[in-house]
């Protein structure tokens, strides 16, 4: 390990010495074209990347993709380009150091690359986009460093299966076997674990922000069912109030049935004995009302006689006459009253007639009211005998308690329109106080949420350093093994191997792709995709994906 490192560097201050030295004799060349965009000639660069891990593991069901944790990349290099128009390719070489981490590992890696640049001018040509393509060599030990945020255990003593005690290479080399398989299912449990821990910040993160919008909410929503709880209590207060005037007013109602049915009772007897009863016939007084009406006539005729007799008596009369004057007008102008001559009807002859009409008309007007007396009186006796009486009070109870029964119907019919109309109104008011529960229980169970999310989140931690700590233990297993193989290896064949504590590095040929920009002739970013062939130290990837930016002197 020591020695590559010291090989690596030498490479690299021979390479860059080298590069200094053309750079500086085309010097002035770069400053003729100091304000072109055009990238030709040698150039000298530095770069740095980082990124993540990617292994690919085949098993029963296919083949599973896997994150091994993020990685790191320093390297230097020199490349030549040559620039067209519209475009640039370019060639360059570089060797660089970088670290791979798994969980809580520091893997060492040497690189060697040659990549080929292809460059496509964009606008004035400041910016140049491409793509980069290449092959190389990486170098792996199994050298592992703990980062300092987990338990991992690298001491080389692990190397001895114990004091003494050596294992054969095919025993040690099933048990690496079972290792190996057991580090594949513990890696995909490690990052099981980390993506359930994301998701659980996540949830968390949600939770969070949820609860702390309801907890704005929640007081008006418990104000509403507070209210809701309120309506229903006063709506079920009138129902109950209802339905106690229901009943009252159904008693009622039953007992003036009741006594509809008693009074029909006593009506029934009181008609029964008004039945016995004789009813007075009206008599017939026609004749006698003829007698009236004939009484009355003579009277008004002898009342004229009379009042005629009365009028020519108090009227003079002369004598002779006018008409007897002819011849004797100085006789007629001498005439005067002559008393106690008078014509026309007798005044005491009228008089006596008057009277004998107005005694025979109230002969007849006392006949005609002793016959209507009589019926009268036998009717009234008829009508206040105690069974009409009876009768007439029974009818009048009857119908004042028919009349009661049809205000009391009323009232119950009404009382019930109430209360079905209450009971409409509880049913929309006990939706209305369940949908305000349901929602401030719903506001409030971001409270519960929250605490599950921080339980959730708590436990995805548990569960990651417990994976971590189970990959780690069996990565220390693993390396252990390699070392107990390499001991049990060097005890069969009683070779006399120098003691280190240092493992074979593993050798990788690599191919390369990605995509490049440039900027001006200095400066480039790339994202770049590399695979390592022949990998097969378990839990370090067998791809990464990086993101690299270099510096071009």
């Amino acid at each position: 390990m020591v020695k590559m490192t010291k090989i690596v560097l030498v490479t690299s201050l021979i390479l860059g010495l080298t590069t200094s030295l053309v750079s500086a004799n085309d010097a002035h060349t770069n400053s003729s074209n100091k304000t072109s965009n055009e990238l030709n000639g040698l150039k000298v660069f530095a770069g740095v990347g980082v990124g993540a891990g990617i292994s690919a593991n085949h098993v029963n069901s296919g083949v599973r993709f896997s994150s091994t944790g993020p990685n790191a990349k320093l390297k230097l290099g020199a490349g030549i380009f040559s620039a067209y128009k519209g475009s640039t390719v370019g060639l360059q070489a570089s060797i660089g150091i970088g670290a791979n981490t798994l969980n809580s590992s520091l893997t060492p890696q040497y690189m060697v690359n040659l990549d080929f640049i292809n460059l496509f001018d964009v606008g004035s040509g400041f910016v140049k986009l491409g793509y980069i393509a290449g092959v190389g060599l990486a170098v792996r030990t199994t050298d592992v460093v703990n980062s300092g945020s987990g338990s991992f255990n690298n001491s080389t003593n692990t190397s001895r299966v114990g004091a003494g005690v050596a294992i054969s290479a095919a025993q040690a080399q099933n048990n690496m076997n079972a290792i190996r398989w057991a580090i594949y299912q513990a890696n995909d449990d490690a990052s099981t674990a980390r993506n359930a821990q994301v998701q659980a910040n996540s949830n968390l993160i949600n939770a969070t922000l949820t609860w702390s919008g309801q907890q704005s909410q929640l007081p008006s929503a418990i104000a509403a069912v507070n209210s809701a709880n309120n309506n229903v209590a006063n709506i079920l207060g009138g129902i109950t109030s209802a339905q106690s005037q229901f009943s009252d007013l159904n008693t009622q109602l039953q007992q003036a049935r009741a006594n509809q049915a008693s009074a029909t009772a006593n009506l029934n007897a009181a008609s029964n004995a008004v039945s016995k009863l004789v009813k007075p016939i009206a008599p017939d007084t026609s004749a006698l009302q003829a007698s009236v009406s004939a009484a009355q006539a003579a009277v008004n005729s002898a009342q004229t006689n009379y009042n005629n007799a009365l009028r020519i008596n108090n009227t003079p009369t002369y004598f002779p006459a006018a008409s007897s004057c002819d011849g004797y007008f100085n006789f007629c102008n001498s005439r005067a009253l002559a008393p106690g001559y008078y014509a026309g009807n007798n005044v005491n002859a009228a008089r006596n007639t008057l009277n004998d009409a107005q005694a025979k008309l109230k002969n007849a007007q006392n006949a005609l009211k002793s016959a209507q007396d009589s019926y009268l009186n036998a009717l009234n006796a008829y009508n206040n005998n105690p069974a009409r009486v009876a009768y007439t009070n029974a009818q009048n109870t009857i119908n004042n308690i028919n009349q009661q029964i049809i205000d009391l119907s009323n009232k119950v019919s009404g009382t019930q329109a109430s209360l079905n109309e209450a009971n409409e109104k509880l049913i929309n008011a006990q939706k209305q106080y369940t949908d305000a529960l349901n929602k401030k229980n719903q506001l409030a169970s971001g409270q519960d949420a929250l605490d599950n999310a921080k339980k959730a989140k708590d436990a995805a931690d548990v569960a990651v350093k417990k994976a971590t700590d189970n990959l780690n233990t069996l990565i220390a297993q693993y390396y252990a093994g390699q070392r107990a193989i390499a001991a049990a290896q060097a005890a069969s064949t009683k070779e006399e191997r120098p003691q280190n504590n240092t493992s074979t590095p593993n050798i990788l040929p690599t191919v390369k792709l990605g995509l490049i920009a440039f900027f001006g002739t200095h400066q480039s970013m790339s994202l770049e995709y590399q695979y390592y062939f022949r990998n097969e130290t378990p839990g370090i990837a067998s791809s990464d994906l990086t993101v690299n930016y270099t510096y071009y002197f």
